[in-house]
């Protein structure tokens, strides 16, 4: 009877933890696509959402370090995960940032987690050794048709947000942010396997949360200050703070709660899970942000859940 109800058990862990992930994102996101709608420096928004996870990490890693604990993993894996870490910001969350407030929180979503279940699987087969059966194949072509439709329908969505004195400027920018939200979700899809094998051994979870968001208040805080200059930084409203810190506190609740479903869940399973915030994102920014509700947004999304619910089913007998 152990046997069988331990790997239950653990089955029903990794559930949890990744649609806890899931609603916590969503949270998370809805607070960036306000900070878009502020017009917040997109780099500034997620160095101060990472600044929130280096607080909260920092003094728990340091008292373990005081303790004689191990805290950090090996050289060669600490370079990996900042290496990992400066894709993940550069190429992953900056990105998302941008998207957000060209193609609104609904696209950009689902074009995200699209993207993430396709990478994720290819490198989990690659690395993991995970199988890609031919139900994930299926869904890898359903994900790639809700990509394009989700780009179709980007542009209705850049008209419904953008002043009417900027549009004319860029008239493919709807489709340029779903394909940048589509590039950051290969970064996040492909942390999400490297995350797995790692986890898989003895490297510690907040450790990895802790490395990734310290790259984000290192290398994103130094664009911040380029770009913005201090004069620009010390002008953030309490407003925009406001929605940074809640946006971290959330973040973090997320990544923590993922990275522990990845421990007991493969990575097609937990991408699968944490991709329900699709809808619960879309729904977000067509109630919250007044996003438009194209029937292009609606078959792009449907078909983005219709490929996660087909990514994960079982190897055909």
């Amino acid at each position: 009877m152990k046997k069988n109800t331990a790997p239950s058990r653990t089955v029903v862990a990794g559930t949890v933890a990744c649609l806890l992930s899931a609603v916590a994102y969503t949270v998370a996101n809805i607070c960036l696509r306000q900070l878009a709608a502020l017009d917040t420096e997109p780099a500034w928004a997620m160095c101060g959402k990472d600044i929130v996870a280096v607080l909260v990490l920092g003094p728990w890693l340091l008292l373990r370090r005081l303790q004689g604990r191990p805290v950090f993993p090996s050289r060669h894996v600490l370079l990996l995960f900042v290496l990992i870490g400066i894709a993940t910001q550069f190429g992953g969350n900056l990105l998302v940032q941008w998207s957000y407030g060209v193609v609104g929180l609904a696209v950009t979503t689902p074009a995200v987690m699209g993207s993430v279940l396709i990478s994720g699987a290819l490198v989990a087969r690659v690395r993991l050794g995970e199988p890609i059966t031919h139900y994930s194949l299926g869904a890898i072509v359903l994900l790639l048709t809700a990509t394009v439709l989700l780009s179709v329908g980007a542009e209705k969505a850049r008209f419904a947000m953008a002043p009417a004195a900027t549009l004319s400027s860029a008239p493919i920018l709807g489709a340029a942010g779903t394909l940048a939200a589509c590039f950051a979700g290969v970064m996040f899809g492909a942390t999400s396997a490297t995350i797995r094998e790692a986890v898989s051994g003895t490297t510690r979870p907040t450790a990895i949360a802790m490395i990734i968001c310290l790259v984000g208040v290192v290398g994103l805080g130094a664009l911040s200050s380029y770009r913005l200059g201090w004069s620009g930084l010390s002008e953030t409203t309490p407003q925009q703070f406001a929605w940074i810190t809640a946006a971290g506190v959330m973040n973090l609740l997320a990544f923590l709660a993922l990275i522990m479903g990845l421990q007991w869940a493969t990575v097609l399973r937990a991408n699968v899970l944490n991709a329900s915030q699709v809808a619960m994102a879309a729904m977000a920014g067509i109630l919250f942000f007044g996003e438009p509700p194209s029937a292009w947004l609606v078959v792009g999304v449907s078909l983005t859940i219709a490929g996660t619910v087909l990514m994960d089913r079982p190897l055909s007998p």
